[in-house]
Parts: structure tokens; sequence; C-alpha cells
């Protein structure tokens, strides 16, 4: 994306990584999550940030960040290389591991935002960053999985007992990959490249190795969401 900067209003859902500036307006959020893959626990906050063109959620992690940001709320801060995300069609926006946060000296016009607008998206907004898992944070006996993946290989199907059609798929995100088992009909409903969001699933293991499953329960969908896999983090290596 070299030095190329974002409007807030000309991100979409292709947008994986974005360089832009906005106005701290508020903290709209704040909670303690567990971390899935280490059991520990880290405070996650939400602030608004907007420009002349839009607004987006802002994300940081963490109880030094945090106090530094709330400090900083009322100015203008640019965000180079922030992570982008989407769920319930809201945009999110994080520093990541390789983004730079820079509070400015300076002022930019604002879309309007009154109090009664900022208090309906107080109360209304949805949490996403607890109820959704990395894949590095899977292991065995991990349920009620909601994740978003992106299929980067599909094994032919094959046939097995009780006339049953069981087909593996590679799946990822930015965090690394695992191997995902589907059946039957739904084996044929996603491709190569598909980007899809499964919910409920479950983590087993078979002949030792991790597989993530849909299971009866579960659900599986295409979304528009666009990022990268981590090929290296193979959670199925020994697959």
């Amino acid at each position: 994306m070299a030095d190329e900067w974002f409007k807030i209003g000309e991100i979409n859902d292709l947008t994986k990584s974005a360089n832009l500036m906005g106005k701290l307006i508020d903290r709209i959020e704040i909670k303690t999550v567990t971390l899935k893959k280490t059991q520990e626990t880290i405070e996650v906050a939400e602030y608004l940030l907007a420009d002349d063109t839009a607004s987006i959620i802002y994300q940081v992690w963490g109880d030094k960040e945090i106090l530094e940001t709330d400090k900083n709320i009322g100015k203008v801060i640019s965000i180079k290389n922030g992570w982008v995300s989407s769920f319930a069609n809201k945009f999110r926006i994080s520093k990541g591991k390789k983004g730079e946060v820079e509070v400015l000296d300076e002022d930019i016009p604002t879309i309007e935002i009154s109090a009664e607008q900022l208090k309906g998206i107080k109360e209304k907004i949805p949490i996403s960053v607890a109820d959704y898992f990395n894949v590095r944070d899977l292991k065995k006996g991990s349920k009620n999985v909601n994740i978003k993946l992106k299929i980067i290989r599909k094994d032919q199907p094959r046939r097995v007992k009780n006339n049953l059609t069981v087909g593996t798929f590679l799946v990822g995100d930015p965090t690394g990959c695992i191997l995902l088992t589907l059946w039957n009909e739904e084996i044929f409903e996603f491709d190569l490249n598909d980007f899809i969001e499964i919910n409920n699933g479950y983590v087993s293991t078979f002949n030792n190795v991790l597989q993530l499953n849909k299971g009866k329960y579960g659900k599986i969908k295409k979304i528009k969401d666009k990022f990268e896999v981590n090929e290296e983090n193979n959670l199925s290596l020994d697959y």
C-alpha cells in the first residue's frame, strides 16, 4: 500500500490494511476478553474515529495503550499500515502488529455526530473480537468456534462407509491455517479461494492431526471479507 492514504469513507470490503487520519471522538466500549490459546485476559477498547467522510471503529488492545488513547480523545491521530476488518456491516481498524499510530498537532473537519447519535452508537454497537477465534487460538476440544477463513486448498472428495462423502480443505487466516472437514453436498458449495465464515464449529483430532469441523449444529457461508493467509503456521502440519 506504500504511501497511499485513505479517507475513512473509502474503506470497503476489499480493504485489508490502510493508512488513514481521523479524530478520536469518544471511547464507546471497553471490556475484558480471554485469549483462547493462553487463557490470559486483556482489556480491549473501541473508539469512534471520524473524518469529513465517515466514521470507523478504532480498536485498541492492552491497558497501557488504552490509557494513552483515552488521553488523546478529541485529538487527531494517523494510523499507518492499520489492519482493517468488518463485522455486522461495520468496519474496524486497529494498529495490528506492523502498524504505527501517531498523535498529530493539527485539527481536521469531521462529519457531524450529535450526542444522541453517539449515545445510540454506544448502545447498539456489536462487539466482535471476543466472539471470534483466530486460527492460532484453535486447539483440541475448542467448541463454539466462530471464525472467518480463506480456502487455500481443496482436496479430492472421497467416499467412506455408509455411502457418505467427505471433503478436506486447508483453510486459514492471517494467523495460521488448519484442515477443515465437510460432508456430502456442502463439499461442492465451496471452492478454492472462497472466503467463508463458520459459526458454532469445533476442533477435533484425526490421526493426531488437528481438524476444524462445522458439525451437526454449525453453520457455514461465503463472505465478502478479504485477507491474506499465514501458511507457515500450519496447525495440521502432519497431514
